[in-house]
């Protein structure tokens, strides 16, 4: 079922969920449209009522609160467009989120259903443009970690108290995607009645029910070894990690590989059961270019750094698999660990 808002409605929901004064709304309709500007907002979800002259632009329910929850970011100190990032790269997964959240008190769910509320937990990285690692367009895809019990968000600081890559678990922000949903939904249906609450929780099902066939028919297509040009379309605009993934990261890959030093090559490309010295300046150049990263106080290869390998691999002529060992070099010198403490790789919580 298709429920439509206007630009007004929207900037109207947002600014009654976050109390702004009525003197202060062209400010705050500004930051909106910063973040509209910023891409929070994918022209291919717009309405077939697109706008032109004379004719207003149309906005879907998922848009809304596209926005929405860029706003509540926007108030945790998030900017615009790293705000606009997350928002589209972790979408399919707030939008599951949103649909829970849509719930009436009274309906039933699956038996054992565990689902109490919907937690949006992410590590915020607003510097990751000043790392030593940088920023990649895939960065902010998948940042959030999404929890739906009270028990397993105890359970989630619990083991992740100390430790993990870049800050993880330093700093942790978490957005309740159930308080969040219901109050947006609450105001447009109770306070401005543009729509019931069962007709949002229509609008977003159905969506959801429109990509899982386009999903399901791209997997039957790729089951046969081809794709057709407008499944991939199709992927692209629901999924825009998916768009030229694989030329990005080749690309990526390629790049790690030009700055690697034969020494370093041999440590990336190393078999299985070997074993292989590697140096401190090694080791911090390796985690610089995120080929290998600090977690729970161990080195691991990260995604990239097995990619690195396997290509190094292929151009050796070797089809053995990366050896374990890797994962664990800091067993060839505790004197590695202690400079590696002293100059900031570790969480101030382990010294």
């Amino acid at each position: 079922m298709a429920v439509d808002f206007s630009f007004g409605q929207i900037e109207a929901v947002c600014a009654a969920m976050s109390d702004i004064s009525s003197d202060k709304r062209i400010a705050f309709t500004s930051r909106i449209k910063h973040l509209m500007k910023a891409g929070i907002i994918d022209e291919e979800r717009r309405s077939v009522d697109r706008p032109g002259r004379g004719k207003a632009a149309k906005f879907t329910f998922s848009q809304l609160m596209k926005v929405v929850i860029g706003v509540e970011l926007l108030q945790a100190g998030t900017p615009p467009a790293l705000a606009a990032k997350l928002v589209q790269g972790n979408w399919m997964q707030l939008r599951v989120g949103i649909h829970f959240a849509l719930y009436g008190e009274t309906e039933k769910r699956a038996p054992g259903d565990p689902r109490e509320e919907t937690y949006w937990i992410m590590a915020p990285e607003a510097l990751r443009d000043l790392s030593a690692v940088g920023e990649d367009w895939f960065d902010h895809y998948e940042a959030f970690e999404s929890i739906y019990t009270r028990e397993e968000l105890l359970r989630h600081f619990e083991t992740h108290r100390v430790g993990g890559m870049r800050g993880h678990y330093r700093r942790q922000l978490i957005l309740n995607g159930t308080a969040i949903t219901k109050a947006a939904a609450f105001l447009i249906s109770g306070e401005f009645h543009i729509a019931s609450i069962l007709e949002l929780q229509a609008a977003i099902f159905d969506e959801i029910d429109a990509d899982q066939k386009a999903l399901d028919e791209a997997v039957k297509e790729l089951s046969t070894g081809e794709m057709s040009d407008g499944t991939t379309k199709k992927l692209s605009k629901m999924l825009p990690i998916f768009d030229a993934f694989d030329q990005q990261w080749e690309t990526r890959v390629l790049s790690r590989l030009e700055k690697l030093t034969p020494a370093q090559a041999e440590i990336m490309a190393s078999e299985f059961g070997s074993e292989v010295e590697i140096s401190h300046d090694n080791l911090i150049a390796l985690r610089k270019w995120d080929l290998i990263g600090v977690h729970q106080g161990e080195l691991v290869i990260t995604d990239l750094g097995q990619e690195v390998a396997a290509e190094l691999r292929r151009r050796a002529g070797s089809n053995e698999p990366i050896s374990p060992r890797m994962k664990r070099q800091l067993e060839r010198g505790a004197e590695v660990a202690r400079r590696m403490k002293e100059i900031g790789d570790h969480d101030n919580g382990d010294r």
